[in-house]
């Protein structure tokens, strides 16, 4: 009987080290094989006998199996503490078109890493809730990607990749246009990606009830009041209208896309409304999407204008 301190004990004891650390890690550095008590100078001894494989300084991956760009990039965004970006994060989501290629990840603006082999790129917008990961890699999310991309692709290749994304429920149009509002103006890609989200606005794939969440929480994120969604307004005569925001007897807001207003009798209507909501003392303003993805702050002023005068 094998006691504790005999050989074959404590080589088993060894091996079973090494597997919890290769099911752990596909890559891995000193610091992650002594978690495991394995030591540096166990980790040169087994590289140099062939039984681990340099990724990188200072990382090593298991000899069992050749090393792969998967291995790389899974370094690279361990070694700078990033995430896969652009073409990689491309990559790793499966977008069709994209080959693996020199590893790319995205790091917080204040880190300066540089590892050889690796295109680097820093962000100020650095925000972790942005990021998931993809076959245990860190990623940046489905709709920082498109912001990303809408930099590089032409319009139609970018429109392919959104509709990918959506079809494989990785990302909505919602989630992307809040994307697109948060994004800076005058940032490289963002009138591409408004142009893309504004042909499936046109085409009212954008749920009118999204459109309108979004709208009042871009009204609520400026200090305004919370306006009432799908409100109705009433006069002796009955019902005028139910309009996509409101501020009760004050300010009626509508939400249109180009092919709300295709029918003759809806355009009447619409305007008949109109007429009644202004003799009642109430003002309308009408948006498009276009205002609320290209012109936010625009927006949030002739609301802002109109509550302040009716208050006067």
């Amino acid at each position: 009987m094998a006691t504790a301190s005999s050989p074959n004990l404590e080589a088993a004891t060894r091996d079973r080290r090494w597997v919890a650390l290769a099911r752990q890690y596909r890559v891995f550095s000193a610091a992650d094989a002594e978690r495991f008590g394995i030591s540096g100078d166990a980790l040169r001894q087994r590289a140099s006998a062939g039984g681990l494989l340099r990724v990188g300084r200072g990382w090593y991956a298991m000899a069992d199996r050749p090393l792969t760009w998967t291995h790389r990039i899974d370094w690279a965004t361990r070694a700078t503490g990033g995430v896969a970006s652009h073409r990689s994060a491309a990559v790793l989501w499966k977008l069709e078109g994209f080959q693996a290629s020199k590893p790319e990840v995205l790091v917080p603006f204040e880190r300066r890493v540089r590892p050889e082999g690796v295109k680097v790129r820093r962000s100020r917008r650095w925000d972790r809730g942005e990021h998931t990961t993809r076959d245990q890699i860190g990623v940046v999310g489905p709709e920082v990607l498109v912001g990303q991309l809408a930099s590089m692709l032409p319009r139609a290749r970018l429109r392919a990749v959104v509709d990918q994304l959506i079809r494989e429920h990785h990302a909505s149009l919602t989630s992307l246009a809040r994307f697109h509002h948060e994004t800076p103006p005058g940032t490289a890609g963002r009138t591409v990606l408004g142009e893309v989200l504004g042909e499936y606005a046109e085409d009212q794939r954008v749920p009118m009830s999204d459109f309108s969440r979004m709208v009042a929480d871009l009204l609520v994120g400026a200090g305004l009041p919370e306006p009432l969604l799908e409100h109705q307004f009433w006069d002796d005569d009955g019902l005028i209208q139910m309009v996509d925001l409101a501020y009760p007897g004050v300010l009626a807001i509508g939400l249109d896309s180009l092919a709300h207003h295709l029918d003759r009798a809806t355009f009447i209507g619409d305007r008949r409304a109109r007429n009644r909501l202004e003799l009642l003392g109430v003002k309308v303003l009408l948006f498009t999407w276009w205002d609320y993805t290209e012109h936010p702050e625009r927006l949030v002023a002739q609301v802002r204008a109109a509550l302040a005068t009716t208050s006067a």
